[in-house]
């Protein structure tokens, strides 16, 4: 059997996440006003993909939170001129986002109230959070399914407290 080395896993996880941000962030085309500057959080940026999509389409103000020192270390040119933490979404010490985007999250039962509380403190109150999943799969905070991309559902969540339904509008930042 073959053994693979460090840089040929890393460069095939960088070509997938690539391909896989390309799709998003067309779909984010169609669903974040352009014209608008907005103040985006990726949460898990691993290698910096979607992120630096975002920043080279947009103008927008982006902010990404990676908890592996590995990822970020693999690829810094994709987080040039990109608000960058390296630490977990509960660690953060910025604030005030207009949209958060997550793709493909792994968020343990254990540390779920954690996210959902800091995910709410993190959020400006009529702030969106949007959530790629892949297709079959459940999430744990109630949104609306808005459409697919390629093998992944998209949720979205709203922070307003106008939707009485909302997870995120219940908690107190």
């Amino acid at each position: 059997m073959r053994k693979w080395t460090v840089e040929e896993i890393m460069k095939t996880r960088f070509l997938d996440q690539l391909e896989r941000a390309d799709r998003v962030s067309e779909y984010l085309d169609t669903v974040l006003p352009a014209a608008q500057p907005l103040r985006i959080l990726e949460i898990g940026s691993s290698l910096g993909c979607l992120s630096a999509k975002l920043q080279e389409r947009h103008l927008y103000e982006i902010h990404a939170v990676e908890p592996i020192n590995a990822d970020v270390a693999y690829c810094p040119e994709n987080y040039r001129g990109i608000h960058l933490q390296n630490c977990r979404l509960q660690d953060m010490t910025t604030y005030e986002f207009d949209t958060v985007i997550c793709v493909l999250p792994f968020v343990p039962c254990s540390e779920r109230d954690d996210f959902l509380s800091t995910l709410r403190r993190v959020m400006k109150p009529h702030a969106k959070f949007i959530c790629f999943v892949w297709k079959g799969t459940s999430f744990f905070i109630p949104g609306v399914e808005t459409g697919c991309v390629h093998d992944m559902k998209v949720i979205v969540v709203s922070a307003s407290s106008a939707d009485p339904g909302n997870v995120l509008a219940q908690l107190t930042p």
